[in-house]
């Protein structure tokens, strides 16, 4: 079930433009954010996005790959 989200996040659904329409009025409301400012942010929630998204598909493999030795 991850890899489907990460699937669907890899389409055009998840690309940089989508997610910064929706996140740059937010971030513009509550921190009173500039375009320049948002987009080091925007790109920095990105990446770790990717590499909190990858980690917990790390581990699920890990946890389902070691579920199949016999104890």
């Amino acid at each position: 079930m991850w890899l489907a989200v990460i699937a669907v996040e890899s389409t055009n659904l998840g690309s940089s433009e989508h997610t910064g329409q929706i996140l740059y009025p937010i971030f513009h409301f509550v921190f009173d954010m500039d375009p320049a400012r948002f987009a080091m942010w925007h790109a920095l929630l990105r990446k770790t996005g990717h590499v909190v998204g990858y980690f917990t598909l790390s581990v699920l493999l890990f946890r389902s790959w070691r579920a199949t030795f016999p104890r």
